[in-house]
Order: C-alpha cells, then sequence, then structure tokens
C-alpha cells in the first residue's frame, strides 16, 4: 500500500486528502486513495465543500470546521467507518463555500496537502456546470498531487513538481492530537500492567489430615484438600456404593 514510512510518526507521511460527497465516485476515490497512497494508522483528510450557506461548525486547533450538524455527520458517517474498518485514522473538515473548486485549491493551499483525491464528476455530487476535478487540477498548487478517480481507476493525474511546505497547520494539528493518543494509550497500557501485578491472591487454606501421620513424629504430614471430584472413578460421594466382597 503505497511506500513505507516510519511506523507511528505523522511527519513521516505525506498528507493525503480525500474530497468527499455523496455520489459513488467519493466511495470510489477513497478506496482507492487507502489501497494506494495511505498506510495503516496513518491519518487521512476527509474534506467535504458545504455549498448551502454556513454550515455552523466549530473549529479545530487549525482554524478548519469540523461536521457539527447531524445532516454533516450522516455524510461524514460512511466514510468514516471505512477508514476504520482499515485501520486509518481520519480528520474531518467542512468547507463553507458556494464555488467548490476555489475552496478546494485554497484549502490544499493553506493545509500543505501533498496528495489530493477527487471522485470524478457524475450526477448527484457535484452538481456544477465546470468539470470541477479539471478546474482543481489546473489550479492546486504546485507542491499538490492531484488524482481523479472514475469507477475506482485513475482517470488523470497531475503531478507536483516541488516539496510542500514545511509548515503545515494541518500536520501540526495531527501529530499533536496523535502523541495525545499515544500518551494516553500508553498511560491505559500502564494501569492494567499495575493492575495484573498487584497481590496474589492467596491460595486456599489445607486442613493437616490427622490420619495422614506415621508413627514417626518428625515426620513431615501430608496434605488433605478433603476434596475430591464427583466424576473420579470409584467416588466417595454420599450416594456411592460399594459392591460386597
Amino acid at each position: 500500500m503505497g511506500r513505507p514510512y516510519a511506523d507511528g510518526d505523522a511527519s513521516s507521511y505525506p498528507l493525503v486528502a480525500v474530497c468527499i460527497d455523496k455520489d459513488k465516485n467519493s466511495q470510489n476515490a477513497l478506496k482507492w486513495a487507502i489501497d494506494s497512497l495511505v498506510q495503516k494508522g496513518q491519518t487521512l483528510v476527509l474534506v467535504h465543500v458545504n455549498t448551502k450557506g454556513a454550515s455552523g461548525g466549530v473549529e479545530d486547533g487549525a482554524g478548519f470546521k469540523l461536521p457539527t450538524e447531524p445532516h454533516l455527520k450522516d455524510l461524514f458517517l460512511p466514510f468514516r467507518c471505512f477508514c476504520t474498518r482499515k485501520d486509518i485514522q481520519c480528520k474531518d473538515v467542512v468547507l463553507d463555500e458556494h464555488d467548490v473548486a476555489k475552496a478546494i485549491i485554497e484549502f490544499s493551499a493553506n493545509a500543505a496537502i501533498e496528495k489530493l483525491v477527487i471522485g470524478a464528476t457524475s450526477r448527484g455530487g457535484f452538481r456544477f456546470k465546470a468539470d470541477i476535478p479539471t478546474t482543481i487540477s489546473k489550479g492546486a498548487p504546485d507542491f499538490c498531487t492531484v488524482y481523479v478517480i472514475n469507477k475506482g481507476k485513475v482517470s488523470s493525474t497531475r503531478n507536483a513538481i516541488r516539496a510542500a511546505p514545511r509548515v503545515s497547520p494541518l500536520r501540526s494539528l495531527i501529530q499533536q492530537q496523535q502523541s495525545q493518543q499515544q500518551q494516553q494509550n500508553q498511560q491505559s497500557q500502564s494501569q492494567v500492567s499495575v493492575a495484573s501485578s498487584g497481590p496474589r491472591a492467596e491460595p486456599p487454606s489445607q486442613r493437616w489430615s490427622s490420619s495422614s501421620r506415621g508413627t514417626d513424629p518428625s515426620e513431615t504430614p501430608r496434605v488433605d484438600n478433603n476434596f475430591r471430584s464427583p466424576f473420579a472413578r470409584g467416588g466417595m460421594g454420599p450416594r456411592a456404593s460399594r459392591t460386597p466382597t
């Protein structure tokens, strides 16, 4: 799945974003990105352009809006579920803008997106006369590679010609969240380790059988656990009977 990167280090991964909407090609774009560009444990950015006015969502630490309204959460949900099954982390971003191409281009520049994946225009998707994927490919920053996916395959690619800026508010936020998650996991593991290494329960008391001592007072007595399995052959339960000799 793509080229290898250092495990657990968000700074070693390329910043990948997938544009999502309600159309089928958005789902195909996500599947292709996970199969081709993303490693397990990596954070993938899911970005949606809300063209129906202000979404009212709250901003994260990088200044990007989160989906807080029910209809936006419902839109992101299947994409998030698919990522979870693939062991991929998600970062949701909502852009409030009537011009979809403009919003995506500006977001890619501000967030320093290195790889942008877009579904080809189709009915039920971005309903504009202009070919939005083509407009985005032409206007995206020159450090961003743009992939247009149609029916699960790459229909066009616009390659980057230089490296992305080192400073990215979105990458910094992802690194911070990943670091906090790792600390929480370490604390949880420490708590489990302490609980498992606690004082052990004392073994059940054993009774010395007076009949187990020999004639020699110095002889070590045998332990009589005073318990016999009811499934043992020749059980000595109260209903057990013996055949007279």
